[in-house]
């Protein structure tokens, strides 16, 4: 007999009316030997319940927080949205998370919701954003800015590509442990609020650091620029920064 191999796929499922068509789409990609591994978002769960998920894929279903411990990594590309309420990156101590958002992609994080999308809380946690991938926030974007007295967080947004471009109302870079954000190669953030680089916190032990780099064409927009103990701004001769963006004075 002819043994027809049998291809791994990850199907991440986000909130939304098309997460109920989630499980049709498993039994198809079944139908094509594929064996699937399934992500559910916290939003996901509003619509599609993991022991549904999970009773059609060998391996049950997991729900995604990329992440409390261990390794975990996120991925949305080639033109998908992911909707979420809230999302963390490298949230617990020793975790090592990582989300990419390209090709096209497009994750949106408390859009209806108001809250943040957290890179590096108490981990190492890594955020690209390339090649015309779009991360849209509806409240703060915070990196590497735990709450408490632990400041062992690191965390990196890079932004990087025509078209790629982070959306938020807020931005924290390293006000506990280090943060970085990269904004290079015709990439674009823009902050209509605040953006506030470094150690502006009380009652937290350690050094915290936040830089910020803009280069090849980057652009960097906000309403208002804070720089605190720790905090280290580049620009080179090619970008832009913008501060004041939607003052009418």
């Amino acid at each position: 007999p002819i043994t027809v191999p049998v291809t791994k796929r990850s199907l991440v499922i986000g909130g939304g009316i098309a997460a109920y068509k989630s499980l049709d789409l498993i039994r198809r990609l079944k139908e094509r030997r594929y064996a699937v591994r399934c992500i559910l978002t916290k939003a996901a769960q509003e619509f599609v319940t993991p022991l549904a998920a999970g009773g059609t894929t060998p391996d049950g279903a997991f729900v995604a927080q990329a992440q409390l411990a261990g390794v975990a990594q996120l991925v949305v590309q080639n033109g998908a949205t992911l909707n979420d309420s809230l999302a963390y990156i490298g949230l617990g101590i020793q975790s090592s998370g990582s989300a990419v958002v390209s090709s096209g992609g497009q994750w949106n994080v408390g859009l209806s919701s108001g809250k943040s999308l957290q890179v590096g809380v108490h981990g190492q946690g890594n955020l690209s954003i390339t090649d015309g991938g779009t991360v849209s926030v509806g409240g703060a974007v915070l990196v590497s800015n735990a709450a408490g007295s632990s400041s062992s967080g690191s965390g990196t947004i890079t932004v990087s590509g025509a078209g790629s471009t982070l959306l938020t109302p807020y931005l924290a870079v390293g006000s506990a442990g280090s943060g970085v954000l990269a904004v290079e190669n015709d990439g674009s953030v823009l902050s209509y609020g605040n953006i506030v680089l470094g150690g502006n916190t009380s009652g937290r032990s350690g050094a915290a650091t936040g830089t910020v780099s803009v280069s090849s064409s980057g652009t960097l927009q906000t309403y208002s620029l804070d720089l605190w103990a720790g905090s280290t701004l580049s620009v080179d001769a090619t970008s832009e920064i913008d501060i004041g963006y939607g003052s009418t004075t």
